[in-house]
């Protein structure tokens, strides 16, 4: 892990995401990269841009991120932040500047109590994680960063989790995190063929990871949703994280209804491996 990027529009909840990235920066030794997007709207023929040039908005922006990244540093973290202002839509900036700058993973903030439902109902947020490149970190706006010691996988069996857990793994291992990989099972089957099932990708997870720190459970629940929730709330979860090369769990996972259920949980930070 080389490059954080965090993008801020200097909200309140964008502010705890820098916390929680800076925190996390430290620990990784990774280089972040601090993002500003300035849309420019098309002005009407009858206005003039008059005091302000672009160039100026940039240096003046520059310069709010200074601000805003110095005012806010702990003393003691040793981590190398670059600033970036650029102009165009939130979502499309921060896509391009993934790609360029080559991010491993981004970090934003969500807002309001409604948490996961603002992530996944048409924010900024829910657009990067369709779009970007690399992962995505949501950091709800009451999460606060004390380490990772339990990480939540939920898997629907993907055929992408062996890249998703090995990318995982870069960062469990700096904290010796437990992965624990969780299946929940909404399907009425009979119990021996689930866990046959269970047990095949069990064996294939364990000869394709190599992370000794792993467990696996396999939760019956007609309930997504409820199920994680009792999960997380029983084994005080730090980190939930998906593999969303194939659409189908985020789906399954974060439907209206859902989404709802899982606001109780807007502290646990959430990561969406789209690679």
């Amino acid at each position: 892990m080389k490059t954080i990027l965090v993008p801020t529009d200097f909200s309140e909840n964008a502010i705890n995401a820098f916390h929680y990235a800076v925190e996390l920066s430290d620990a990784l030794q990774a280089k972040l990269i601090l993002l500003n997007a300035r849309h420019i709207p098309v002005l009407a023929s009858e206005l003039q841009l008059e005091d302000i040039t672009l160039g100026t908005m940039i240096e003046e922006t520059t310069e709010q991120l200074k601000e805003f990244r110095t005012g806010r540093m702990e003393p003691g973290k040793h981590v190398d932040v670059e600033d970036l202002v650029m102009t165009g839509l939130a979502v499309d900036a921060i896509v391009l500047a993934a790609k360029e700058r080559k991010a491993d993973l981004v970090v934003m903030g969500t807002k309001g109590a409604s948490g996961l439902e603002e992530i996944l109902l048409g924010s900024n947020t829910a657009a990067a994680m369709e779009k970007s490149p690399c992962p995505v970190l949501a950091v709800p706006e009451k999460a606060t960063f004390q380490g990772l010691k339990k990480i939540v996988f939920a898997t629907n069996y993907n055929d992408s989790d062996t890249q998703s857990l090995n990318y995982l793994v870069e960062i469990a291992s700096i904290f010796n995190a437990e992965i624990i990989i969780v299946h929940i099972s909404e399907i009425i089957r009979d119990d021996e063929f689930e866990s046959s099932v269970f047990r095949l990708y069990k064996d294939k997870i364990q000869n394709e990871v190599a992370y000794r720190n792993l467990s696996f459970h396999l939760i019956p629940m007609m309930d997504v949703a409820k199920g994680l929730n009792a999960f997380a709330e029983e084994n005080q979860i730090d980190l939930i994280a998906v593999s969303a090369r194939k659409r189908n769990i985020i789906t399954k996972l974060f439907d209206r209804s859902l989404t709802k259920k899982m606001a109780c949980h807007t502290h646990i930070p959430f990561l969406s491996i789209h690679r």
